[in-house]
């Protein structure tokens, strides 16, 4: 049993003597040097990459074929990793940094297409931001749109992203010809001094109502999250 993601990369200790081996970084710079040393009988019980960042564009595409998708209601793909706030109860700056990172778009457009011929009818892209780099995410919703268009619109989509992608009328429309169907926003709280406080600049000084029913106006519903305490 390996132990692994955000939780193990952050925190390690909490799952000393609790399986066989941990992962701490991400899995590209790690993965293959475990299995080579798991085949080799010298696996060790702890492998940790601190500070070097995978470059993501030589990332390999997921074995989708792999996973049963008709047991799940959607498949989970990331284009991007990192984002440039700095909210201060985010652990997504400290593990995957501020500048964000990202895949090809016609990678990104590949995997789409596999999990769609795996049977998937609804995918989240999994990053922390998926607007936290705008020009890479228009240019990547361009390309979505593009596809859902020839394809028939196959595949709904839902992703993360923050609160002033409503400021950005072009991406608006493009999440909704790309098929977008819902967003997961960090709204967090309604006070302005709560925003203040714990580094939420992005929210800060706009009405958010107002940025929920425009984004809603293009037949996307928004999913909030909220920081209680």
């Amino acid at each position: 049993v390996v132990f692994g993601g955000a939780y193990c990369t952050l925190f390690p200790e909490a799952f000393e003597g609790k399986c066989d081996y941990r992962v701490s970084g991400e899995a590209e710079l790690i993965w293959q040097e475990f299995l080579r040393d798991f085949e080799n009988g010298c696996a060790r019980e702890l492998y940790s990459v601190a500070h070097e960042k995978v470059d993501l564009r030589t990332s390999p595409v997921p074995r989708f074929d792999l996973v049963p998708m008709d047991k799940y209601n959607m498949a989970c793909l990331q284009t991007s990793r990192g984002c440039p706030f700095q909210c201060e109860f985010c652990d997504i700056i400290v593990m995957d940094g501020r500048i964000p990172r990202t895949k090809p778009i016609e990678q990104v457009i590949a995997e789409v297409d596999h999990c769609r011929a795996q049977g998937a009818r609804n995918i989240l892209f999994g990053d922390a931001n998926f607007i936290g780099n705008i020009s890479h995410a228009r240019s990547l919703l361009k390309a979505l749109a593009q596809y859902s268009k020839e394809k028939n619109y196959p595949v709904e989509f839902s992703c993360e992203l923050t609160l002033n992608v409503a400021q950005h009328d072009d991406l608006m429309e493009l999440l909704q010809a790309a098929n977008f169907h819902s967003l997961y926003i960090g709204i967090e709280s309604p006070r302005s001094t709560s925003l203040m406080e714990t580094n939420k600049l992005q929210n800060a000084g706009k009405n958010v109502l107002e940025a929920v029913q425009k984004i809603q106006s293009y037949h996307i519903s928004v999913a909030g999250g909220m920081i209680v305490g």
